[in-house]
């Protein structure tokens, strides 16, 4: 589910214009994006998963793979089980 989680927060990074390279370790402010491009993101992978990602989950995260960490712990069980 973590790979699905990552591959889903670099689609909607891309798609707000990032263009750095990314993986799980790459970090947020490496990437030049602004806040409204980060909260666009989250809206997406939000949408995707029909769940709630708290600010205080994705401003403390400092790369997207502790993000990715972050979202997947509030994946419903039956929704992490079936991926």
């Amino acid at each position: 589910m973590r790979d699905q989680i990552i591959a889903s927060i670099t689609e909607h990074l891309k798609n707000e214009g990032v263009q750095t390279e990314i993986a799980e370790d790459t970090r947020f402010d490496d990437m030049n994006i602004d806040s409204l491009g980060l909260y666009s993101m989250i809206a997406g992978v939000e949408d995707q998963y029909d769940i709630i990602v708290p600010c205080a989950d994705f401003t403390c995260a400092t790369n997207v793979g502790e993000l990715a960490d972050k979202i997947a712990d509030r994946m419903p069980e039956q929704v992490a089980r079936a991926a």
